[in-house]
């Protein structure tokens, strides 16, 4: 999967250990910058589905994919968009 550079960045930044993967802190985070307040249950619920590898942390191909799908409408009753 070719992920686009704003996403890598992204994935950088909020990967605040710089392992190469987002826990669910680092992901909500992330999902809030895009303007999703997301709940530590929800954070590592969507890990879970989607944690390819499973190591239980999300790679940012994972990542990828999951705001691939957000952008598309997938997954948005499970967030709550920020007001």
């Amino acid at each position: 999967m070719d992920v686009p550079e704003h996403l890598k960045a992204m994935f950088a930044h909020f990967d605040r250990t710089k392992n190469g993967a987002f826990e669910y802190r680092e992901l909500r985070d992330a999902l809030r910058t895009l303007g999703y307040d997301v709940s530590h249950p929800v954070a590592a619920n969507l890990i879970k589905q989607y944690d390819d590898t499973p190591d239980g942390k999300m790679q940012l191909t994972e990542f990828a994919t999951l705001v691939n799908q957000l952008e598309q409408g997938f997954m948005r009753s499970a967030l709550t968009p920020m007001k």
